[in-house]
């Protein structure tokens, strides 16, 4: 039996695969007009907004444990209260993957109650948290 873990990889990466086409499609099928609106509306803030959310979501995911607890799949980082409410408060991601239910302005209250519970909390920022994954991608093994 696939693993719940196993489960979500597989549907995020048909996700990710699916996306490239869907706007090709998009584009090919839209009139010219809407074209132009698709391209300044979705394609180019897409664009311009993924560098940035990627190196969010590096920091949260890469370095942790890879079993189905998710207390150590995610991390929390600790940030400026003005990054954690742009973020609607995903810097405590960890706590979001525990309690998926509980709203952005909640996470902060769950973090503090839960905070004993999570095995991966970076206290000094994002950059710290990506020194974290540069260090660990470093000290692993290559694999083949």
């Amino acid at each position: 039996a696939r693993s719940a873990h196993a489960t979500y990889a597989a549907l995020c990466t048909r996700v990710d695969a699916t996306t490239p086409r869907l706007a090709c499609a998009l584009l090919a099928l839209a009139s010219p007009a809407a074209r132009h609106w698709l391209v300044r509306l979705w394609l180019l803030p897409l664009l311009l907004g993924q560098p940035a959310l990627w190196g969010h979501f590096i920091a949260q995911h890469t370095s942790t444990d890879h079993d189905c607890d998710a207390r150590h799949t995610a991390r929390v980082v600790l940030t400026h209260p003005a990054y954690e409410w742009l973020s609607w408060g995903m810097n405590y991601h960890a706590v979001h993957h525990m309690h998926p239910r509980v709203p952005f302005h909640q996470l902060r209250r769950a973090f503090d109650a839960t905070r004993r519970e999570l095995r991966h909390v970076e206290e000094r920022g994002y950059l710290r948290a990506h020194t974290a994954v540069v260090r660990a991608a470093l000290d692993r093994p290559a694999s083949l």
